[in-house]
């Protein structure tokens, strides 16, 4: 079973607005992530465990650490683009800071597309916990 991150991207979290891309035009590329103390390289590791394990929605946490500290916005936008089993899977957070809910949408060609909720393919479903 092959798990492959291509790209994240966030607007309005604690972490840099943007997309790190892992593969540029079928290339995987090497890339490092180096930032100062506390800008969010924390933030990317705790959302990518997050969104691939489900476990931001069942465990409730306070999502005002996600927040974007400069400039607090009542929502956020989290997207982790995965290869499943030679399949392209997107897992989208969306955060209402407001209400403090997340909202998980995953998309697959499989899938028919967008659906609401956490739903990683059943064999990934055993290996997406959150020690994952």
């Amino acid at each position: 079973m092959d798990l492959i991150i291509k790209s994240w991207e966030t607007n309005g979290l604690r972490c840099p607005n943007g997309k790190v891309d892992l593969e540029h035009k079928g290339r995987k590329n090497i890339n490092l992530i180096q930032m100062p103390i506390g800008t969010g390289k924390t933030t990317y590791l705790k959302l990518i465990q997050g969104t691939l394990s489900g476990s931001l929605q069942t465990q409730n946490p306070d999502i005002t650490n996600f927040r974007d500290t400069e400039k607090p916005s009542n929502k956020g936008y989290f997207k982790l683009s995965t290869i499943c089993k030679d399949e392209p899977f997107d897992f989208e957070l969306n955060f209402d800071f407001k209400k403090n809910n997340i909202e998980y949408v995953t998309s697959s060609p499989s899938g028919g597309g967008p659906r609401k909720g956490w739903k990683p393919p059943d064999d990934f479903r055993r290996i997406f916990q959150p020690d994952f």
